[in-house]
């Protein structure tokens, strides 16, 4: 365990590490990427207030978003992802394969993106 354990919600070093964000990973994520999150950045730094004000933020232009979407009939289309439906009807998605072309570019920062955070 980290030595500052408590202060990390008890994570291990590995799960601490799995959301690093270093410049060179940063330059290749696409904007909606978790990592990017300012709610998570701040809770990682232990500024609660002010991740709790940005998570409302956040949540409210998800909201907003949807409803714009729906007041114009909108259906959300996923990007990376495409839904299977097997024989039995289960549904599962997987990857359309565009991920990993578009982040070697990195042709991310071409793409239109709806305002996250």
């Amino acid at each position: 365990m980290p030595h500052d354990h408590e202060r990390n919600y008890g994570f291990t070093q590995f799960a601490l590490e799995l959301n690093e964000l270093t410049p060179e990973l940063r330059r290749v994520l696409p904007s909606t990427d978790t990592r990017l999150r300012p709610d998570q950045r701040y809770l990682e730094e232990g500024n609660v207030p002010a991740a709790e004000t940005q998570k409302r933020q956040i949540e409210q232009l998800q909201r907003d978003r949807r409803r714009v979407m729906e007041e114009n009939n909108i259906t959300h289309q996923a990007r990376f992802f495409r839904r299977l439906t097997d024989s039995s009807g289960k549904e599962s998605w997987v990857t359309n394969n565009t991920y990993w072309k578009l982040r070697l570019d990195p042709g991310f920062a071409h793409l239109d993106s709806a305002v996250l955070w």
